[in-house]
């Protein structure tokens, strides 16, 4: 009876409202690798029809981000049985922490980017890291329409899927197996490597991280989707 009772106690790393995700580890890698490939592939398609101006790499990435999303729905909790709970979409336990957390997360983003930054510059000679490319061509965008896409897109879609995949599925993984540290280190590599910016990589560990350390205190990824979210719209209206 003793035995039982230690084996369903909570683990002290994992805040009570979360569940835990009984999938392989084939899933860490496969479904980061995907949310490349699709992208790329797609893009590989339909450059011999057509030209990939902003609209269509919008709608590509969005309906690329939107299919993963619904296989993974479908491989990992429709197949198996389960709830969206599974992958972490459940409100916190305290509600407060839908505004605490992301609050909290931006000013850990802040330092960790200042010294992603200092890192960098010891690296290149004392140069700055130069603007990120994709913020820079979603600069050029001035049509009406493509902003608003482009703001569903970067400040919706994406957050979402994202934090489905990297922390929802990944990091809560690897935190199974590896213990909190090491999960919140390896799935903020495989965040940084996906999104193909070697000269930002570090900043994006640092907000992998910090993304990791927000649903490790409260089992839910919506903190998470809000801090997301608001990063990729400050970058997206002061490019604009």
């Amino acid at each position: 009876m003793k035995l039982l009772e230690h084996r369903t106690r909570p683990r002290p790393s994992a805040p009570a409202t979360d569940v835990t995700p009984d999938w392989g580890l084939r899933w860490v890698l496969l479904l980061p690798a995907l949310l490349v490939v699709l992208q790329l592939l797609g893009a590989a398609v339909l450059a011999p029809f057509r030209p990939l101006g902003a609209g269509t790499i919008l709608l590509l990435t969005g309906s690329c981000d939107l299919l993963l999303l619904g296989m993974t729905w479908g491989c990992l909790c429709f197949r198996r049985g389960h709830g969206l709970r599974i992958l972490g979409l459940v409100p916190p336990a305290r509600s407060r922490d839908l505004f605490v957390l992301p609050l909290a997360g931006v000013l850990l983003a802040i330092l960790g980017g200042l010294g992603a930054d200092l890192v960098y510059r010891l690296f290149s000679g004392g140069a700055p890291p130069p603007p990120q490319r994709t913020v820079q061509w979603l600069g050029g965008i001035h049509s009406a329409g493509l902003r608003i896409l482009a703001i569903l897109v970067v400040g919706g879609v994406a957050p979402i899927v994202e934090e489905v995949v990297f922390r929802g599925v990944v990091f809560r993984t690897l935190r199974e197996r590896a213990g909190l540290f090491s999960s919140v280190v390896l799935s903020s590599i495989l965040f940084a490597l996906a999104h193909l910016d070697p000269d930002h990589a570090l900043h994006l560990f640092a907000i992998g991280a910090v993304l990791a350390w927000i649903v490790s205190r409260c089992g839910s990824l919506y903190p998470g989707m809000i801090l997301h979210s608001a990063i990729n719209l400050s970058a997206l209206f002061l490019a604009w």
